[in-house]
């Protein structure tokens, strides 16, 4: 693989007459200007239901510039993150492996191809860092399914080396819309050539107040996690374990759709989607509780008088922790490559563009508020049940109950209102109390069994590790109170 970067650019609508101004005003002082023309044909490959471009992917073949080869666009924040592959007549499988979560193995096929004559203005700092590259860009267009013959002129400004900040794009691009351009309202060339995209099925004709049926206020909900797991998918395969937490909460989004609202939607499906969503929650889970369980101890560890920390007790933890997080992240790649994934990623695009809805989903919109206020209720009753008892698991169990109650009214907040909202950020403090007490429940049992081991070996760990286990022990035990006194202002 060549490389991967992320690219800084802004697009603007010209005219064919446009003149490129001058930009010195707009350079680091000392800078210099070369310019050059490059004849571009650029082949855009997606799946024949554009699965690339809904996630705002894109994968083209380029030549005739001096980034011939391959490129794959990524989503990144305000800009993207674009993977280069060497030059191959189809797609390159270091790539096809990166999309396997979006493409489901389903075949690339060229959708569009790009002719673009650019006129290359490259600005070299004084340093001889490379600043920025202004393209002026005359570009015919003819997509695949259509046959149809579309040109237009545009400009782009992209930063070139990281080090240039951000601002210069900002400053350049001023310099721009001065000489007449117009910001492009055009995400893209490929969508210029190829139109937009159909929208997603809204699972029920109306607007909010005029007929919208129960399974129309679901579905958009549902599609912001199936795009959120999309992109998790994308960033784990690339090896980044920041996500894991953002991609475990989609699924706990979607299970509790699943779960709070479950009449309307076809019960022997669902059941099965929720099967698998748990499965995949839990392959997460391991990752993400080694990584909590890590910075938790560490923050201890540091916030104890020195004179308590005997022997390397930060060693052992990190050891332990990194040979757990070691395999249950090889796990979670494993799985990512086989056949129950793929399946399940199948189904998950099924449910957005075909959602299993029962008669139940065709009701009016209003019909989603019972099933929401039955979580609500749910969630006092298993909190005072726990209570009683002081029993960790039924604890847990109302935890999971916040969980679904808050997500239930995050889906309906297009109904409700600012209400939903409110109810959303009680659970979610209720959330964070009980999570705070599983949290020092699952702590207390890993320093209880470093602490056994620790009593056969001569380096003195154990002392620290009782004082870390007590310390957690009290931190549940506050928990647990605070819950009582919560539990007592629920319905």
């Amino acid at each position: 693989m060549s490389g991967t970067f992320v690219e800084r650019e802004r697009k603007f609508d010209v005219d064919p007459t446009f003149k490129m101004p001058d930009l010195t005003p707009a350079l680091p002082a000392g800078s210099a200007i070369t310019r050059s023309v490059q004849h571009l044909r650029s082949d855009y490959f997606d799946t024949t239901d554009h699965s690339l471009r809904r996630l705002g992917v894109t994968l083209r073949r380029r030549t005739g510039s001096d980034d011939t080869g391959w490129h794959l666009k990524l989503p990144h924040g305000d800009f993207r993150e674009e993977v280069h592959a060497d030059l191959a007549t189809d797609p390159p499988e270091e790539l096809t492996r990166l999309l396997l979560g979006i493409t489901r193995g389903t075949p690339l096929a060229v959708i569009a191809t790009l002719s673009t004559e650019r006129q290359v203005t490259r600005v070299i700092g004084p340093s001889g860092d490379h600043v920025a590259d202004v393209d002026l860009d005359h570009v015919e267009a003819i997509a695949e399914r259509t046959s149809k013959v579309v040109s237009w002129t545009e400009l782009e400004v992209e930063l070139g080396s990281a080090s240039v900040p951000d601002e210069q794009l900002t400053v350049l691009s001023r310099v721009i819309e001065d000489a007449g351009a117009r910001t492009s309202d055009s995400k893209s060339k490929l969508q210029r050539a190829v139109g937009s995209i159909k929208p997603t099925r809204k699972g029920g004709k109306g607007k909010h107040g005029k007929h919208r049926t129960a399974g129309a206020v679901l579905l958009p909900f549902l599609g912001a996690q199936h795009r959120a797991l999309l992109l998790g998918d994308l960033a784990l395969r690339r090896g980044d374990a920041s996500v894991i937490h953002s991609t475990r909460v989609a699924t706990r989004r979607f299970r509790s759709v699943l779960r709070v609202f479950a009449p309307f939607f076809d019960p022997d499906r669902g059941a099965l989607l929720d099967t698998e969503l748990r499965w995949y929650a839990e392959l997460l889970g391991d990752v993400r509780d080694d990584q909590v369980l890590e910075q938790r101890l560490d923050r201890l560890i540091q916030e104890l008088p020195s004179e308590l920390v005997i022997g390397p007790v930060q060693e052992r933890i990190e050891d332990h922790l990194s040979a757990l997080h070691a395999r249950h992240w090889a796990r979670l790649q494993s799985e990512l490559l086989g056949a129950r994934y793929l399946v399940l990623m199948e189904e998950l695009a099924s449910w957005i563009d075909r959602p299993p809805f029962t008669a139940a989903a065709a009701r009016p919109e209003r019909a989603v508020v019972q099933p929401v206020k039955r979580a609500d209720k749910k969630v006092g009753t298993r909190l005072r049940a726990a209570n009683k008892t002081n029993d960790i698991d039924l604890l847990h169990r109302a935890r999971k109950s916040a969980k679904r109650a808050r997500y239930a009214a995050e889906a309906v907040q297009p109904v409700v209102g600012p209400k939903a909202k409110q109810e959303a950020k009680r659970y979610e403090q209720l959330q964070d109390l009980l999570g705070e007490h599983q949290d020092s429940v699952v702590a207390g049992q890993l320093l209880l069994e470093l602490g056994a081991a620790a009593d056969s070996a001569p380096e003195g760990t154990g002392f620290t590790f009782g004082v870390l286990f007590q310390q957690e022990q009290d931190r549940a035990a506050e928990a647990r109170r605070t819950a009582r006194k919560v539990a007592r202002k629920l319905r």
